[in-house]
């Protein structure tokens, strides 16, 4: 039985109530109370395996966070969370680190919280990174269960919601080398340098060169079935390989070397992308086999203009979406800047149909 306890009022009559707080006022009480927890001060991993995980918590819920990383602490040169390596997000700051390299991701990290232009530091930590000695298979390989997670486009989406389907996506990006416009043959070499690099065979198809500052385009056909990457995801492959330092050679008789001008912004267009501005959003594979308790990671990338606001992920069991919340334990990424879908130490449970969407003032996609 419940019961309920009147309030003692003073002789003078119950308390005023108190005025609503505006936003800005919670938010100068977010960052005055906020605090940020990173659990543990060393954190070991293997190199190259699924993913490493540097564990933060910040409560309340901040408008930003940044992480450092260097060799040396403190550390000063930003990560930058670009949705290919590196996952992270206000709702789930933890920082994933996608096939960790002891050369690069070994070292100290330090988690920054921002709210109403007051910031506030967490420990530093450091990353210790193992390499696999010759000869040892990694721990992935000889699993013999797995738990496959598939993602799952509703036969009939609501009419809110546009459905985005992989027929192929266009690249295109700068390079300041005057090279010669008409020789045919560094058409050839460009889609052989991007299936080097992506493996996938005869999906890349380089267009005619344009004038001025030299700009690249590639038409890269979409998907043939459901284990083979999307066309955008092959995209975006090949435009970190840029990014990261990578070249084209071509094969005339000077052995060019194509250099991207990075300060140039690369360009990424499906063939299927919303004309009414609903946002796109493309999982990179139809399909994901993973080892039972390894890391999961459903890569996603969304376009929109104007900018999508919140990323929901759902689990679809007969035909009913279930909201899943990134919940920073298990479930990570899964934001704006990180719409990526990141299950840690996945089981049997998680096997099934997934599906993601992004809105914004025009739609949902």
């Amino acid at each position: 039985m419940d019961t309920k306890v009147a309030p003692k009022w003073h002789e003078s009559g119950p308390p005023a109530a108190k005025k609503p707080t505006t936003e800005r006022d919670r938010n100068q009480i977010r960052a005055k109370e906020m605090v940020i927890s990173t659990h543990k001060r060393i954190y070991k991993t293997q190199e190259e395996s699924e993913a490493a995980f540097i564990n933060c918590n910040v409560d309340p819920v901040p408008n930003s966070i940044e992480w450092k990383r260097d060799k040396r602490s403190p550390p000063e040169t930003r990560v930058l969370i670009d949705n290919n390596k590196y996952f992270s997000g206000v709702e789930a700051p933890t920082l994933v680190i996608k096939n960790p390299n002891k050369l690069v991701d070994e070292g100290y990290y330090q988690c920054t919280a921002e709210a109403n232009g007051k910031s506030v530091y967490g420990d530093v930590v450091q990353l210790k990174v193992f390499a696999v000695e010759p000869g040892v298979s990694r721990a992935n390989t000889i699993i013999p269960s797995h738990s496959s997670l598939t993602e799952h486009e509703l036969n009939q989406p609501t009419p809110a919601m546009h459905a985005s389907v992989d027929q192929g996506s266009q690249m295109s990006f700068k390079i300041p080398e005057d090279i010669d416009l008409n020789r045919q043959k560094s058409k050839e070499d460009v889609s052989d340098v991007f299936e080097r690099v992506t493996h996938a065979k005869k999906r890349a198809k380089t267009g005619e060169f344009g004038k001025g500052s030299v700009i690249i385009c590639i038409d890269i056909s979409p998907a043939s079935n459901s284990s083979e990457p999307s066309s955008l995801h092959l995209a975006e492959e090949f435009k970190h390989y840029l990014l990261d330092g990578g070249t084209i050679q071509l094969t005339d008789e000077s052995q060019t070397v194509l250099h991207v001008d990075k300060e140039a912004s690369f360009k990424i267009t499906p063939q299927t992308a919303a004309k009414d501005s609903f946002p796109y959003v493309n999982i990179s594979h139809g399909e994901f086999t993973v080892p039972i308790e390894k890391t999961a990671i459903i890569q996603t990338y969304v376009i929109a203009s104007p900018e999508a606001t919140p990323i929901q992920w759902y689990k679809v069991e007969e035909d009913n979406r279930i909201p899943i919340e990134i919940d920073n334990e298990r479930y990570f990424a899964g934001s704006i800047i990180s719409p990526t879908l990141i299950i840690r130490e996945t089981n049997t449970d998680d096997q099934g149909w997934y599906q993601c969407s992004a809105t914004n003032s025009k739609g949902t996609g």
